[in-house]
């Protein structure tokens, strides 16, 4: 193929190809095929060949080592690729291609502080020339900061690598952006865009906000917020100013000053809305901040017997071996127990629904692992709990339990995760005898965490609230704003665990003044509004495009009440309700009533669903199907309850003849409801089926076809 010699000159040079590296054009046309064929070791060599032939003050010479550096960094060897282009530099300082790889180089070898100056300074000079290259290094930086969680960070970072991204590469990067914004471990106001806050001041004043919104549009939010630092300091009263740089450190990957941003912008800004906004989300980058100090340690013993050590654990009053899947670790350990802070046996042997202040609570985890068969690995216990005296209670208790089975190994206090002061108490697990149903298990579970709601987070020091309970700080009026902030960020907490929080009853209870909703008209944008904002929408009071635009951004958000409100509106009008996927939003709505405990609520978006009609290509027989064992997925949940028996036999006599492939579900199912499988020997034979339905094995897909004379029982091997 031949080469265009007018084209720019790869080496980065800025000059055409003619009046650059034309002399080498043919063994820069063959190696480039050598890459895109994926031979990059033969590349390497003939790189090595042809450097040998130019001079390193020559544009060529830059060409070879950006490529030779681009190979480096596909076969994930990045130091050698950063020390390549950083020696390049020092003598082609103007090489612009040189920088922006080395930037990508220094992030992937040393992460991102070590390299900020680097990667801001390659933003600053090289979005409009090689826009999609910094794509690429904004991808890196946004992977970086999800590994650490900070989410404002990990978002900016991609909305930057769209605005950079190429035309073939936009989608593909919006895609990630949209999972960001829909990552269900993300509390959700930290989700969706954040926009810089609007400014007015003097003509001297309003040049240097400009300066700081020119530094965010390229990405360097270090510069930025600088930039909003200083003139904050000439306008210490301006709460637009302290949010905007709060913003910046945020989007920088610095917590822990943007936290601090956070707070004095809450306290400047009069606007009640706006300072409990800031102040949310200052206590999330606290509490972020925070979880980076490990409080959660692993401790390990030697086992000298591992059978001997099981029995004594299963007779200990205080420990309960646990029945989970290991099957997909590479290893897997023996049995797993649950170390509570009191006697099981008072529960076991007890009748009736326990209250949540009888339930033993979790004081850590104990894996035991047997010996490797080659010798490799001797047998251990490995003890997870929160250091202290949770952990020292913990060994005292499996040394009791199990005499001189046990003996400490070298690896005492090992660090394995931190976990906000606030949340381990709502995060602690708790026993729950086996002789509960279901349903009792669902109900005690959700008096348990509101309970913990009153008797713990409401009693706990929080982040932002000066050492102070929310109980305490709402009686100190000087600290509306910041005990207000606490509720949304309890809500963020609850949506994450996947529990619906009624916030009137919690600003009730806490006598403190909830935000008021947004008034809005038909012409009202929605667009901008801020997460928080967004909740804050009179939903009933929304025209159906704006309810549109609503249900989309709740369907991305994920918050759980609000997508309540916002599904349960849809259903009420006839023109959005013809425009979305009903069996999704139907099935929506049954998880949220789940979610609000209202099992009759699930079962009444069961029997809408079950009102649609069958989609073009879909049989029939397989829309039932799905409608069944979606249903009876649901009942298994509370077996007791009437529809459960009748559904389960339709299953057993109906389906599994047809479709025993449905066997392994129906396992599922039954382990679920803890009722077994009527009509099924312990061999697995159906032993009783509706004798009036055709023989043969069906799929959801084929059709219904008329009785088979040959009849007889389908089993699998026939």
């Amino acid at each position: 193929m031949a080469v265009d010699l007018y084209q720019p000159c790869p080496c980065g040079s800025g000059k055409k190809l003619k009046f650059c590296c034309a002399p080498i054009s043919d063994e820069m046309s063959r190696i480039d095929r050598l890459i895109a064929d994926g031979q990059l070791r033969p590349a390497l060599t003939a790189l090595e060949a042809l450097d040998r032939k130019v001079t390193p003050d020559t544009s060529s010479h830059a060409w070879i080592v950006t490529t030779t550096s681009t190979i480096h960094l596909q076969m994930e060897r990045p130091d050698l690729a950063r020390d390549l282009l950083k020696k390049l530099l020092e003598t082609h300082t103007d090489n612009d291609y040189a920088f922006c790889l080395y930037a990508m180089a220094s992030l992937a070898t040393d992460s991102y502080e070590p390299s900020r100056k680097i990667i801001q300074k390659a933003f600053f000079r090289c979005t409009r020339k090689y826009p999609a290259m910094c794509s690429h290094l904004a991808i890196g930086i946004a992977t970086v900061m999800m590994s650490r969680n900070a989410w404002m960070a990990t978002r900016e970072a991609m909305s930057l690598a769209l605005r950079f991204a190429a035309e073939d590469e936009r989608q593909d990067v919006f895609l990630r952006l949209l999972q960001v914004d829909n990552n269900p471990q993300i509390p959700w106001p930290l989700r969706g865009a954040h926009h810089l806050p609007e400014f007015a001041g003097s003509e001297e004043h309003e040049k240097e906000f400009k300066k700081g919104q020119k530094f965010v549009q390229i990405g360097c939010f270090e510069a930025a917020a600088d930039t909003f630092a200083a003139l904050s300091r000439q306008l210490p009263d301006s709460p637009v100013v302290a949010h905007a740089a709060a913003l910046c450190r945020a989007w920088d990957g610095n917590e822990a000053e943007a936290a601090a941003g956070f707070h004095q912008a809450a306290r400047l800004y009069t606007d009640r809305s706006k300072a409990v906004e800031c102040e949310t989300l200052a206590q999330l980058l606290q509490i972020s901040a925070s979880s980076d100090e490990p409080n959660l340690v692993r401790h390990e013993f030697a086992v000298s017997s591992v059978s001997r050590l099981l029995t004594a654990f299963d007779q200990h009053d205080r420990l309960n071996r646990e029945e989970r899947d290991f099957s997909r670790l590479p290893v897997a350990p023996v049995a797993v127990y649950q170390i509570y802070d009191r006697s099981l046996k008072e529960l076991v042997l007890g009748e009736g629904l326990p209250a949540p202040d009888q339930l033993p609570a979790s004081l850590g985890e104990v894996h035991i692992f047997d010996a490797a068969p080659d010798g490799s690995a001797q047998a251990l216990a490995g003890l997870v709990a929160y250091a202290g005296q949770e952990m020292e209670t913990a060994i005292a208790l499996l040394k009791e339990a199990a005499g001189d089975l046990l003996s400490d190994s070298s690896e005492a206090n090992q660090p394995i995760a931190g976990v906000p002061e606030q949340w381990i108490e709502l995060q602690r697990q708790h026993y729950f005898p086996s002789r509960l149903t279901p349903s009792q298990s669902r109900d005690l579970e959700d008096q348990l965490f509101h309970w913990k709601l009153n008797e713990k987070w409401a009693k706990t020091p929080a982040a932002g609230l000066a050492g102070k309970s929310p109980e305490e700080a709402a009686k100190d009026p000087a600290m509306n704003i910041a005990v207000t902030a606490a509720i949304f960020v309890l809500d963020s907490f609850a949506a994450q665990v996947r529990k619906l929080l009624d916030l009137r009853k919690i600003f009730q209870q806490l006598q403190v003044e909830p935000l008021p909703l947004l008034e809005v008209t038909p012409e009202t944008p929605l667009a901008n509004l801020s997460v928080i904002d967004f909740q804050r929408l009179p939903v009933s009071q929304l025209s159906d495009e704006q309810l549109k635009l609503a249900f989309n951004r709740a369907l991305l958000i994920q918050h759980p009440q609000f997508l309540y409100d916002v599904e349960i509106e849809i259903t009420r009008r006839p023109e959005p309700l013809d425009k979305v996927d009903k069996v999704k939003l139907y099935r929506s709505l049954g998880e949220m009533e789940l979610l609000r405990n209202n099992f009759q609520g699930a079962l009444h978006w069961i029997g809408e669903e079950r009102k649609l009609p069958a989609p073009q290509g879909t049989t029939e027989f397989s829309f039932t199907l799905q409608h069944d064992m979606y249903e009876l997925n649901l009942r298994a949940m509370a077996p007791e309850v009437p529809g459960y028996d009748e559904l389960i036999q339709k299953f057993v006599s109906y389906y599994l003849p047809k479709l025993p492939q449905l066997r392994e579900f129906l396992e599922s199912v039954s382990a679920i409801s803890r009722k077994p499988l009527p009509g099924i020997s312990a061999s697995g034979i159906v032993t009783q089926t509706d004798t009036t339905t055709p023989g043969g094995l069906w799929t959801p897909d084929q059709p219904q076809t008329t009785a088979s004379s040959s009849g007889g029982l389908w089993l699998p091997g026939n």
